[in-house]
C-alpha cells in the first residue's frame, strides 16, 4: 500500500491541492471497439476510427473527414461514439505511440473500430480539457511505464483504468480549454508555416545540386 501511495504521490506532485484526482476507471467507463477488420472496409457505409487513424491523426480531436467506412450492417450501436468519447489505440509499434488517442469532437455518426478502447466520462467534464490532459507527458508517462509487448506495445482496459487523472472545477476546465484551444491553434499554424519553409529549402537544395552537377549552372 505504501508503494502504491508513493507512485500516486509522484504522479500527482505539483497538481494543485484543490483539484480532484482519481483513477481513470472511476472517472471513465471503458469498452472495446467493433470486432471488424481491414477486409470489412468498403467505399460506402458508415465511418469508423480504428487504431491506424488514431496513430496517424493530426491533433487531439477528430471528425469524420477521410475515415474508412464499413457496411451499416456491421455497425453495432454499442460502438457508436458520442461527443466527448475518447478512442485509444490498444497497440503501438513504439513506446512513444503508447497512449495515443483521439477525442470525438462532434455529433456525427462515427463508430469505434478494431484495436481500439473507448472511454466515456462518468462525470461532467470539459472534453477539450480532458483531451489536453491525456496528451500531457505527466499522464502519458503512466501508460508508457506499463506497456508490454515484443513486436508491439499493448494497452489493456485494466492498464488504462489504473492510471490517474485530475481536474479542477468545470469553470476552470473551460477556461484552460479555451486558452489552450487558441494557443495550440496558433502554434499549429506556425508549425505549418515552418514546415512549408523547410519544404522550400529542401527543394532549393535539390535544385542547386542538380544544376551544378549537370552543368546547367557553372561556378564563376
Amino acid at each position: 500500500m505504501k508503494r502504491i501511495k508513493a507512485i500516486r504521490d509522484d504522479i500527482l506532485k505539483e497538481i494543485p491541492k484543490d483539484w480532484l484526482a482519481n483513477k481513470f476507471k472511476y472517472v471513465f467507463l471503458t469498452k472495446k471497439g467493433l470486432s471488424v477488420s481491414k477486409s470489412d472496409i468498403e467505399p460506402e457505409g458508415v465511418p469508423m476510427i480504428s487504431y491506424g487513424q488514431v496513430h496517424s491523426k493530426t491533433g487531439t480531436f477528430f471528425d469524420a473527414t477521410d475515415l474508412p467506412r464499413i457496411p451499416q450492417k456491421l455497425a453495432d450501436r454499442k460502438a457508436l461514439l458520442k461527443k466527448g468519447d475518447i478512442v485509444f489505440a490498444d497497440t503501438s509499434e513504439d513506446i512513444e505511440g503508447s497512449g495515443n488517442f483521439s477525442v470525438m469532437d462532434n455529433d456525427d455518426e462515427i463508430y469505434a473500430g478494431y484495436h481500439s478502447i473507448v472511454a466515456t466520462p462518468k462525470v461532467e467534464v470539459n472534453h477539450h480539457f480532458i483531451g489536453y490532459l491525456l496528451e500531457s507527458e505527466r499522464f502519458r508517462s503512466q501508460i508508457q511505464s506499463k506497456v508490454q509487448g515484443v513486436k508491439v506495445y499493448s494497452i489493456t482496459q485494466k492498464m488504462l483504468g489504473d492510471t490517474y487523472v485530475w481536474f479542477p472545477t468545470m469553470d476552470e476546465q473551460e477556461a484552460i480549454a479555451q486558452f489552450l484551444d487558441k494557443r495550440v491553434s496558433s502554434l499549429d499554424e506556425a508549425r505549418k508555416i515552418l514546415e512549408r519553409q523547410i519544404e522550400l529549402i529542401d527543394q532549393q537544395k535539390k535544385t542547386i545540386i542538380n544544376d551544378y552537377v549537370t552543368g546547367k549552372r557553372r561556378v564563376e
